[in-house]
């Protein structure tokens, strides 16, 4: 592998990392209000909200590699 395809790799990953890290401890704090908010009403709302937000933190990541790429090059 080339210097320079590793250097566009690892600016790509450690972007991905830091950012990735505050946008889904954006999405814990959102969760954690939402649950709480949605207390009194069942179980099954609470359950698909951290469903849901699980499910964006494992896109979170994609997309800003995505977006990455897409800048670097």
């Amino acid at each position: 592998m080339h210097a320079a395809t590793f250097a566009f790799i690892s600016q790509i990953v450690a972007n991905t990392l830091l950012h990735s890290l505050w946008q889904c401890t954006l999405l814990a704090v959102a969760l954690y209000l939402g649950v709480r908010w949605f207390r009194p009403v069942a179980a099954r709302t609470r359950y698909l909200l951290s469903v849901g937000t699980f499910c964006l933190m494992a896109l979170v990541p994609l997309e800003v590699m995505k977006m990455y790429k897409i800048q670097l090059e």
